[in-house]
């Protein structure tokens, strides 16, 4: 027998998977940002001196403004989720978990569409993508 030996059954982790649920995960943090830092609404309020005299101000306000600390868990949600599935790349069910993670991320995007939900639909489809191109590994069957 010589020295050499044999190659592994098991395959490498596909590097397109890896490339779309990275992606997925640079969209989350992204859409996370904007939604911290754009402007989603405005407050304002008005003041009626003793002489009679108006003043009305007016203020931008952000999604954090508005809602309070609270949100920071409601966009670390589908960061999250890209996150385990671009970390499940080396997993033997990398596969399912990234389908896993994608379906949550979907159902999160419908069931958030009226509010912070729908800037989140390309990733859960990216995560999607990321399953459907990760390869298949085999579990080794018992020898019992």
């Amino acid at each position: 027998m010589s020295g050499t030996t044999a190659p592994s059954v098991e395959r490498a982790p596909s590097r397109t998977a890896d490339r779309w649920a990275l992606a997925a995960l640079a969209w989350t943090i992204a859409i996370g940002i904007v939604w911290l830092v754009v402007p989603t609404g405005s407050s304002g309020s008005t003041t009626v001196l003793s002489d009679g005299t108006v003043i009305e101000e007016t203020a931008n306000v952000t999604l954090l403004d508005n809602e309070g600390p609270g949100v920071l868990l409601v966009l670390a949600v589908p960061v999250l989720l890209a996150a385990i599935s671009a970390a499940a790349s080396r997993l033997r069910d990398a596969r399912a978990v990234r389908f896993i993670a994608g379906g949550l991320l979907l159902v999160g995007c419908v069931l958030g569409a009226a509010s912070v939900g729908l800037p989140y639909m390309p990733a859960a489809l990216a995560l999607l993508v990321a399953a459907g191109t990760t390869p298949i590994r085999k579990r080794p069957t018992d020898a019992t």
